[in-house]
């Protein structure tokens, strides 16, 4: 019943490290390009979950470098930066 629980432990606590380590990536990818991170949120079934290639979904509202406030999905690939699915929120810089 221990290992069990220990294992239980172990995943979730996995499982919440590659969240945050996503959601900075999502955070650098935004701050680099000049805009601000209003909000980030997991989206199990946004746009294209079904061909996700192993990244997970995540639904960002954020401020454009005009000020302007977007909401935008991105793929976030376990070792590839940050994939917008909608059109950039960005010129390309």
């Amino acid at each position: 019943m221990e290992k069990i629980l220990l294992v239980m432990i172990l995943i979730t606590s996995l499982i919440t490290l590659a969240s945050l380590n996503d959601r900075r990536r999502i955070r650098e990818h935004i701050l680099e390009r000049g805009g601000q991170v209003v909000s980030i949120h997991w989206a199990p079934f946004g746009p294209e979950w079904f061909n996700a290639e192993r990244a997970i979904i995540y639904r960002v509202d954020l401020l454009d470098t005009n000020g302007e406030s977007v909401s935008a999905n991105c793929k976030v690939p376990m070792f590839r930066g940050v994939r917008w699915i909608d059109k950039s929120p960005f010129t390309p810089v």
